[in-house]
């Protein structure tokens, strides 16, 4: 072969070898079967939802544009979207006259979850009648669909009020499309607030009024549908309830004497509360007890106190007297019961009353008499030990003259 030759062959392999590359290197901008200029582009593709899962329905939406410098309208024949195959396709959707746009919605579904490269193609016919191309790539990352929810809740203690509030969350990837979170109360629905469009590893919360809840043992439900599904789930927590008090009663330095079947108890009744307390009335019950109806208090303002003493009768000698503390406050009617320790009443010792659940034992401060513990007065001592004091001096002068 001759210098000529083996040149003309390398040329040749050059050639093919560029054409080669050039049919198996993706189609990033526009081809053109005729003489005019391409004139129609892919914009922006939006993926919705933005963090798809398996599964689901992903809905892929190219913006196909015709330059406003286009010499007439093009025609879009077909778009299609393409990955491991042929996903989805659009044909026949018309005109586009210079400067026009339009978006052509793709649906698709995946199976697999992790990282997709796929490909939006467009076909048509050029403003001169010549056939275009183009295409542009799309990555779209698809989760597992997994779904897990929680439900908390919490007491909120404002201005002397308690609230709940109640936190749904989803950790996993499937949004909440809408539910309620709700209170029950022995098995009985007291509250209800709705919830919707909860997204992956995202919370809604809502806040209860605590003043129409019971106290006592809550459930704090939560029940709920997902995207793309219509059964519901429910999911649950517990929650022990005790409101905080606007105005909070205690009998402090309560003491009780007497025997047999007559006892005399009295003390101090002190609001511990922020607000005031109306219609305070202390009483004695149980089976074989009376007090006359109890001892009316009445009113004791916030931080003040206010001294009770009342006679119970029983039907034979107790060791113990439960004393009820009923009083009402912004609306609120409150009722406690504290034991009161009567074995030793003969001796007037004191006792130390229980508090009900959620109350601390405070003593309220009592009047001082200014008194001293007993024994003879100090002034009377002093007296008597001056008048010794003289006689011994008168003694010894009458001995020594």
């Amino acid at each position: 072969m001759t210098r000529r030759s083996r040149v003309g062959a390398g040329l040749a392999a050059i050639v093919l070898a560029l054409a080669a590359v050039s049919a198996a290197a993706p189609i990033a901008g526009a081809q053109s079967a005729g003489s005019g200029a391409v004139s129609v582009t892919i914009g922006d593709v939006d993926v919705s939802p933005a963090n798809p899962t398996t599964g689901t329905q992903v809905l892929i939406t190219p913006s196909i544009n015709n330059s406003g410098s286009a010499s007439g309208s093009a025609r879009v024949n077909e778009v299609t979207l393409r990955g491991d195959g042929l996903l989805a396709t659009e044909d026949s959707l018309g005109r586009l006259g210079a400067g026009d746009s339009i978006e052509v919605p793709l649906s698709s579904t995946f199976t697999e979850p992790g990282d997709h490269q796929l490909s939006v193609h467009v076909r048509g016919l050029n403003p001169d009648g010549s056939v275009f191309y183009v295409q542009r790539s799309v990555y779209v990352t698809v989760d597992d669909r997994t779904s897990d929810v929680g439900v908390s809740a919490r007491t909120t203690a404002t201005n002397g009020s308690t609230d709940i509030q109640a936190t749904i969350t989803q950790y996993g990837t499937i949004p909440i499309k809408s539910g309620e979170l709700q209170v029950v109360s022995d098995g009985r629905i007291v509250e209800r607030a709705p919830v919707a469009n909860v997204s992956e590893s995202d919370s809604a919360n809502v806040t209860f009024d605590g003043a129409s809840i019971p106290s006592g043992e809550l459930v704090i439900r939560g029940e709920y549908t997902l995207d793309d599904e219509h059964s519901t789930h429910t999911t649950n927590t517990t929650l022990t309830y005790q409101p905080q008090r606007s105005a909070d009663v205690a009998l402090t330095g309560v003491e009780a004497s007497g025997g047999g079947t007559t006892y005399t108890i009295s003390g101090d009744a002190a609001n511990l509360g922020s607000a005031d307390a109306a219609s305070v009335r202390v009483n004695a019950v149980g089976d074989g007890l009376s007090a006359n109806g109890g001892y009316f208090v009445g009113k004791i303002e916030t931080s003040e106190f206010a001294t009770f003493d009342m006679t119970v009768q029983a039907d034979s000698a107790v060791d113990e007297i439960p004393i009820t503390v009923n009083y009402s406050a912004d609306g609120q009617r409150y009722s406690d019961v504290v034991t009161v320790d009567v074995s030793g009443a003969s001796s007037g010792s004191a006792t130390s009353p229980e508090r009900a659940p959620g109350q601390q034992q405070k003593r309220a401060p009592s009047p001082s008499n200014g008194a001293s513990g007993g024994g003879l007065p100090l002034f009377k001592i002093g007296g008597a030990v001056a008048v010794i004091a003289i006689v011994v001096v008168v003694v010894r002068r009458w001995r020594n003259p």
